[in-house]
């Protein structure tokens, strides 16, 4: 007899214990991952590098933008063009050295600068040569 009690007790629990209330059920809700925000802003640096290693006069000259924190750009050629894409590409119709130029600014308003030197040889000597000169 006591062995039916103790049945009917259990049986009784696990019937009130699994019932679900309205109130208690959640549904479950889109899983929305945010990136974690960095108060910490990038420095501001102007920098490039050219992507040939020889070139001629007349050919397309390409740069990598290694800038960082920037907002605006400003290139300066040397031949009296200019540029304000991110990453321009660009040429030499004479061979020569000139000086490119890259002014930044980001949103405070504060610019950074850096210039270097590229000379283009003559479509028939070939090659280039870099310098960096760096201006802050």
């Amino acid at each position: 007899m006591k062995l039916n009690y103790l049945y009917l007790v259990i049986v009784v629990c696990l019937f009130f214990s699994c019932s679900q209330n309205e109130e208690e059920f959640v549904e479950d809700s889109p899983l929305t991952i945010e990136k974690p925000t960095n108060n910490l802003e990038e420095p501001l640096t102007a920098d490039f590098d050219f992507n040939a290693l020889i070139i001629n006069e007349q050919d397309d000259i390409g740069v990598t933008n290694l800038s960082t924190g920037a907002t605006s750009y400003e290139w300066d050629f040397g031949n009296g063009t200019k540029s304000y894409n991110k990453i321009p590409d660009f040429k030499y119709l004479i061979h020569g050295t000139y000086y490119v130029r890259l002014k930044v600014k980001n949103d405070k308003g504060e610019e950074a600068s850096v210039k270097k030197s590229i000379e283009v040889l003559c479509l028939f000597g070939g090659g280039i040569h870099t310098t960096e000169e760096s201006e802050i």
